[in-house]
């Protein structure tokens, strides 16, 4: 069997596993809202179950979670990244870690946690919105993506460019209904971010 990564920008629509494809999956999609200053990140789990972002092992890992790498430049190593946003562990539940790379140690060796933005969660789609200045940019970025279970070696990888689009929804197609998230939803998630000082 083959794994397949779909990975869609410029804010194209989730797309559903193809018959021939694995149902082991992952789509990601990020898009900038100059206008409201934000980005905004969708996931969407393609394979039963539902991401879990709740239940831990032994030592504290999520059974799902995952890290997006960003940076202002093309970049091939996810060591390159200027800025990470994750999910991880179960400090801020409900909500996503904005870490700035630096030599400080935090964060696992990563960097400074510069800030926390909620996360929606609907069935196996994840979205969140960030606000660009915790991203140290004014619209686009480059960005990667990996998931993991139980904080083992990468489920799955996915990477590509974000730019103005709209906003990632919940449905694994553009005429699906079910639970389609807003821009409204995922600005005021942006609004209601918490800054870390």
């Amino acid at each position: 069997m083959k794994r397949t990564i779909t990975v869609l920008t410029l804010g194209a629509a989730l797309v559903a596993a193809s018959a021939d494809a694995d149902p082991i999956h992952i789509d990601a999609v990020v898009t900038t809202q100059p206008e409201n200053q934000a980005a905004s990140f969708g996931i969407y789990f393609n394979a039963p179950p539902p991401p879990d972002f709740v239940t831990t092992d032994s030592v504290g890992r999520l059974a799902t979670s995952f890290q997006f790498y960003v940076a202002e430049q093309l970049f091939t190593s996810i060591f390159a990244s200027q800025y990470l946003i994750r999910k991880v562990d179960d400090s801020f539940p409900g909500y996503v870690n904005i870490v700035k790379r630096d030599s400080s140690g935090g964060n696992n060796g990563w960097g400074s946690l510069t800030g926390t933005a909620p996360f929606v969660q609907d069935g196996r789609f994840v979205g969140f919105a960030v606000p660009l200045t915790l991203l140290a940019t004014d619209d686009n970025f480059y960005w990667m993506l990996d998931t993991f279970t139980f904080g083992g070696t990468p489920s799955y990888h996915a990477d590509g460019y974000a730019e103005p689009g709209p906003v990632p929804t919940a449905a694994p197609d553009a005429t699906s209904t079910a639970g389609l998230l807003t821009v409204g939803l995922l600005a005021v998630a942006a609004i209601r971010h918490r800054v870390m000082r």
